[in-house]
Order: C-alpha cells, then sequence, then structure tokens
C-alpha cells in the first residue's frame, strides 16, 4: 500500500557521544566561512561609499540601496524583470510538470523510467551549455535563423531557456509526490465517472498540494540566480539582475553591485516565504474547516 509521505523509512539517530561539540563547532565554522562571511561583506559594501576608508561612521551611507530600490534606476529594472520572468518560469514549469506526471503515472513503469532518467541527464547538462545550445539554433542554424519572427534576443528565448533548465527538477518533485499517491483512489474516482480533468483537479492536486508549491519555490528561486542562461540569451530590452550584477562588478562599480545582490535576495527571501506562510495557513485552515463540517454533521446526526 502506497501512503502519502515524505520520507520513505523513519530517520536513523546516531550517538555521537564524545564528538558532539567537535562536529557542532566544524559544522559552524564551515557555515560562517562559506555562507555568512560573504553575505555579511556583500551588506557592508552596499552601505559604504569605499572600501579603503573602513568601517567609519562617514563611510556609510543608503545610497547603493536606494538606487536598487528605485523604480527608474536601471538596476532596479533588472531585478523587476528577474521577478517577472522567475514567475513565469515557475507557473510554466509547474504546469507542464503536473500535466506531464499525471500522464506518466497512468503509463508502463519502463516509461517512468525513462523520463526520470532523461530529467536527471538534463540537469547534469550546464546552464553555459545548455544557452550556447539556443544560441546556435536561434542564431546561426539556417531556417531557424531566417524566420520572419525573431526570436534570439527577445525575452521569451530567455524564459524558453529557463524552463528547460527548471523543468526537471520540477518533474521529479512532482513524479515523487505523485507516485505516493494510492491508485485505488483515481480508480474509484474513474469507476464513480469522474473525468481526467476532474481526477486531476479534485483528488491529485489537493493531495500533492505541498510538493507542488515546493516544486513551484524551487523553481522560482533558482531562476532568479540563473547566470549563465542570463548572459548568454541577454534580450534587448534589457538585463536580468544575475547579468548585470557581474556587469557591474567587471566595472568596478562594487557597491551598486553588492546593494543588487543583497536586494535580489532579500526580495526572493520575503517573496518565496510569505508565499510559503500563505500556502501553509491556507492548507490548514482549510483541513480545520473541513472537520469542524464534519463534526457538525456528525452532531446533527
Amino acid at each position: 500500500l502506497r501512503l502519502i509521505s515524505g520520507r520513505a523509512r523513519p530517520a536513523r539517530i546516531y550517538a555521537l557521544r564524545g564528538w558532539r561539540w567537535p562536529i557542532v563547532g566544524a559544522g559552524i565554522l564551515i557555515a560562517l566561512l562559506a555562507v555568512y562571511l560573504p553575505l555579511v561583506a556583500i551588506a557592508l559594501r552596499a552601505v559604504c561609499r569605499t572600501l579603503g576608508q573602513g568601517l567609519v561612521a562617514s563611510n556609510f551611507t543608503w545610497r547603493f540601496l536606494d538606487q536598487a530600490m528605485t523604480l527608474a534606476h536601471p538596476s532596479n529594472a533588472a531585478l523587476l524583470r528577474s521577478l517577472g520572468f522567475a514567475a513565469l518560469t515557475a507557473f510554466v514549469s509547474f504546469a507542464v510538470a503536473i500535466l506531464l506526471a499525471y500522464r506518466l503515472d497512468h503509463r508502463r513503469p519502463i516509461q517512468r523510467q525513462i523520463v526520470i532518467g532523461v530529467s536527471l541527464a538534463s540537469v547534469a547538462i550546464p546552464g553555459i551549455v545548455l544557452g550556447f545550445g539556443y544560441i546556435l539554433v536561434w542564431n546561426r542554424l539556417p531556417g531557424f535563423r531566417d524566420l520572419p519572427v525573431q526570436v534570439y534576443g527577445t525575452w521569451p528565448l530567455l524564459v524558453t531557456g529557463y524552463v528547460a533548465a527548471g523543468l526537471p527538477y520540477a518533474l521529479v518533485i512532482v513524479m515523487s509526490a505523485i507516485g505516493q499517491i494510492s491508485p485505488n483512489l483515481v480508480d474509484a474516482a474513474r469507476l464513480h465517472g469522474a473525468g481526467a480533468v476532474t481526477r486531476l483537479t479534485r483528488i491529485v492536486i489537493p493531495l500533492i498540494a505541498v510538493s507542488l508549491f515546493t516544486a513551484l519555490l524551487f523553481v522560482f528561486v533558482r531562476t532568479m540566480f540563473e547566470l549563465p542562461m542570463s548572459q548568454l540569451l541577454l534580450p534587448h530590452s534589457g538585463p536580468p539582475s544575475p547579468a548585470l550584477i557581474v556587469r557591474l562588478f567587471g566595472n568596478d562599480d562594487e557597491g551598486i553591485a553588492s546593494a543588487l545582490s543583497l536586494t535580489t535576495m532579500l526580495a526572493t527571501g520575503v517573496i518565496a516565504g510569505s508565499c510559503w506562510l500563505i500556502a501553509r495557513r491556507f492548507r490548514y485552515g482549510t483541513g480545520r474547516t473541513r472537520l469542524d463540517h464534519m463534526v457538525g454533521l456528525s452532531g446533527h446526526r
């Protein structure tokens, strides 16, 4: 019997005894050196005029952060552009992943394994290789290059590259969640006359809502910081924030580059965290409402 579960088996606890504190200290040290120290350096550079003057009161400024949050500034336009591209990529990957995973769940196991293998293999393709392939197809290859509609240098091509890079992750997450649903639920709904759309929207999606939302947010966050695709498929309408950050660092504009990096991380974290909290509250609130409704019906009986 297959159940809705986040784990295939329970966690196994190991007794570290005397090694507990050395391991904890090593983990904290690695986290400080690899994650927190660079973030602190970026935050300090975003609020300092120059690095040479040090951390003195006269060297602190809000000018770079104000530019990154001003609508008319190019850095803020790049951030808003990246947010729009990431949101569109997340929803397209979400829709394609759930439809493909739902169709494959009723196929033979060998077909599912082939699709999962292809998805995992596509994850191994670097973004720079995939982006270069798009350039060769739409800017070099005869037939595609001479189309009446210009594709190369437009934002739809960039979003297509984002979807190609993020879809395998969403597909694996959704297929794993659908594979944990008991087939008896879907078979019973089919016997009672429920169509494919009804089974998908009334049974499958509510049961795997957490996994679906996880895939959506994962693709969104990943797309916000996708650098190789953003640089190679740069649209004429303007660069997204990763490409602009690299360009600013290359031009020794470290202050605005650090401010844009910090603003991008904060905006991504706030949006993803807020959506996750809202989704959890909606999920548990809906569950409590249904439970209260069932209790009320039982009382009336």
